[in-house]
Order: C-alpha cells, then structure tokens, then sequence
C-alpha cells in the first residue's frame, strides 16, 4: 500500500470531521484487525485529525474520552486535567501512528475488561497504560501483516515497508550481553596468532561455529 499524499490525507480527515459521528466506520471495528483492514481513507493519523481542522478534533477526542469514562461507569471520573494529560500524551507519543478508529478499538478494550478490573477509580495513569499496551499489539500485529504479506507476494521478507510503517522494536541488550558481545568482537578482530589461550577458550565457548587453530 502506497502512503496518501499530504493533500489527500487532509482532504480525508476534512470528510471524517465533518461527519456526525466520526468513530462511525464502513465496516465493524473490534479489534486491530479490523482497524488495519479499513481503507486508508478512514484512518488518518491523529495529527493529520488535527492539522486539517483543530477546533472540531479536539471536540470530538475529547468527547471519545467523556464517553468512555461515562461507559465505564467508575465511581470517580476523569478530571479535566487528566483528559487535558491524556490527550497530550496521546498526542507526543502516538500522534503520527494511532487514529480515530485505534481510539474506539481501545474504548471497546476497556469496556470489555481486557486491561482488567477498573475498580472505583479511572485515572489518567490508566488510560495512558491501555494506550501504551494497544500500541504494542499495534505495531507487532502490523508487522506479523507486513512479514506475511511480502511472503505471499515475493516469497521473502522484505527489509522497508511502505504504510502502514510498523517496524517491530528491537528489544534492547541488558549490560551483560551488552559487554559479552564487545568483548567477543575485540576478540575476532584479532589475527588469530595474537590470540590469547585463554581468548581462544572463550571464544570456542561464546562462538562456537568459530574455527580456531
């Protein structure tokens, strides 16, 4: 999939805004799935939402979380400094990634109980939580899609996606591993006669497809 020129990506966001309901799509929305399968017409990003028209998205994001909050039916509601932090989070972390479609799999996810049990309280902190735990599942699900697709279409995977971008996040070295792997590459960038025995050992060891003499 090709992504949408700037111009077209405002005209749709234009069209979305101006609906009645703009979490109202053209086919059901339950899970990533189904988000990842609505035409890119019907998801642009948030901070597209918000570039083509502020005033009305701000109404309507805004609104999403009232709405879930009253769903929710938590004893002790959001504030309104906490939607405020909500939506700028949202905002600085997801903005080019999630949209209006994202936002409703989300509500939908809360309303369900799969972030669990909300007890007396919706806090800020947990809705920052869910968001965080969706763009996960997001970004892997996108990839796991990605992968596939470029094996049916060219029998490999390929290295760059075109939209959506889902890259999976590399997971980062412990210090440990960290500090074992640049001892083993100070270790192969030796000649082999410089090699110390005990060098050797720990490189038979660490790597042992290695041939050492």
């Amino acid at each position: 999939m090709e992504t949408l020129p700037t111009k077209q990506t405002t005209c749709n966001a234009l069209s979305i805004l101006c609906k009645s309901n703009p979490f109202e799509f053209s086919a059901p929305v339950r899970t990533i799935k189904d988000v990842l399968a609505l035409p890119m017409e019907e998801r642009p990003c948030l901070n597209a939402m918000k570039r083509a028209d502020a005033k009305r998205y701000n109404g309507f994001i805004r609104l999403a979380l009232l709405k879930l909050d009253a769903d929710i039916k938590c004893k002790e509601k959001l504030t309104e400094g906490e939607i405020e932090l909500i939506v700028d989070e949202i905002e600085a972390k997801y903005g080019c990634m999630l949209t209006f479609a994202d936002i409703a799999v989300i509500s939908r996810n809360a309303m369900t109980g799969k972030y669990g049990e909300l007890y007396e309280k919706l806090t800020a902190a947990k809705v920052l939580r869910w968001i965080d735990e969706y763009a996960d599942e997001l970004q892997n699900t996108a990839y796991e899609q990605n992968v596939l697709r470029d094996k049916q279409q060219y029998g490999v995977q390929q290295k760059h996606y075109t939209f959506p971008v889902y890259e999976k996040p590399e997971q980062p070295k412990n210090k440990v591993q960290a500090k074992k792997d640049e001892m083993l590459a100070e270790i192969l960038a030796k000649p082999e006669t410089e090699r110390t025995e005990i060098e050797k050992i720990y490189l038979q060891i660490t790597n042992p497809n290695t041939e050492t003499k």
